[in-house]
């Protein structure tokens, strides 16, 4: 009941969580945890407080050094078939994983972290919101190389694809899974390659069109898996196939004020932009007027302006008078000319 407790207390409460942190509320949770490892609802209670409490910076890093990997790691280990408490330790795994060092990720893949939270996604397919933690989880430990070696090796490629099948109207396992894609995939060939031969790029294009209206989160995160697909030339014609323009287009349009979705809508794009056909399907899609109407919403963001910039550079480059014709219509000249006056200083 304390455990319960201290998690209720620490939920979106930063001032509690600093007060739980300060009395040495993560040691007494893990400590807890160590004193009944057998006892399901005790770990289900003290899984949950890690996982609100590592909201919380400083006390994440705390619980990380204190063994916290070790605690998560048996209990998921001994209540692997407890939905609940599986439930719990993988919110917490992807809590303490989100912000942390490159020392600690290390240790939570030498306590095994990575293999078991693929082994629970495996075991409980049908469990819409244990998928999603789940993918968040390995999404935040995929940018260490030893996490992904480790995420590969145990099948978590297939366990992430398969859970974007499953759930294709389930938002949050559409945003967490094509943000595990993306990261595995942007530094993992193997990787890239298990999931493309599965069939990520139309369940990603699916995520843009099914979900990805209504919802920003999905839109942001499957473009930002088109950005990496399209990088690959071997991709680009199915890309196309399925309509990766047009759906990025409209997503930035539906979303304007999402800056990390104009950034990665206008890479998408510039990736999709190699030769004059390829132009003329970004100008039938919008996708210029997209960047330009990006452009005016983040005038003050850097990183939009340089992304929409190399947009336009890209289709002016090889789109010939429809491409240049249609940046003149959306404002990409004055536009362009705005943010050189702006960034005078950003090469």
């Amino acid at each position: 009941q304390a455990c319960l407790a201290l998690g209720n207390l620490a939920c979106h409460h930063r001032r509690n969580l600093q007060t739980i942190t300060e009395a040495g509320g993560v040691a007494q949770v893990l400590a807890a945890m160590a004193t009944a490892p057998g006892l399901a609802p005790l770990q289900e209670a003290a899984a949950r407080a890690l996982a609100n409490l590592a909201c919380f910076a400083p006390a994440a890093a705390h619980a990380l050094q204190a063994a916290g990997g070790a605690r998560l790691v048996d209990a998921l280990t001994r209540h692997q078939a407890n939905a609940k408490v599986a439930l719990e330790c993988v919110r917490a795994v992807a809590n303490l994983a989100r912000e942390a060092s490159e020392e600690a990720i290390d240790a939570l893949v030498e306590d095994g972290v990575p293999s078991l939270v693929v082994a629970v996604l495996d075991a409980h397919k049908a469990h819409v919101e244990l998928q999603a933690e789940g993918c968040a989880a390995l999404a935040n430990l995929g940018g260490d190389v030893d996490a992904t070696e480790s995420i590969v090796a145990t099948g978590g490629v297939d366990r992430i694809v398969a859970a974007l099948a499953d759930h294709p109207q389930a938002a949050a396992v559409q945003e967490e899974g094509c943000a595990a894609l993306a990261r595995l995939a942007a530094t993992h060939e193997e990787a890239a390659q298990r999931m493309v031969g599965l069939g990520a790029v139309a369940l990603a294009c699916a995520a843009m069109a099914q979900v990805g209206p209504t919802e920003e989160g999905v839109a942001e995160q499957a473009t930002g898996l088109l950005c990496v697909f399209g990088e690959r030339k071997e991709l680009r014609a199915a890309l196309l196939e399925h309509g990766a323009p047009n759906l990025v287009a409209a997503a930035m349009h539906r979303h304007p004020k999402c800056a990390g979705l104009a950034v990665s809508g206008c890479v998408a794009m510039a990736g999709l932009c190699a030769t004059e056909g390829e132009a003329a399907a970004l100008v039938d899609a919008n996708g210029l007027g997209a960047a330009c109407a990006a452009m005016r919403e983040h005038a003050g963001a850097a990183r939009v302006q340089r992304a929409a910039c190399a947009l336009v550079a890209a289709a002016a480059a090889v789109g010939g008078p429809k491409a240049h014709a249609d940046a003149m219509r959306g404002g990409a000249v004055g536009l362009v000319a705005a943010t050189l006056r702006a960034f005078v200083d950003d090469a």
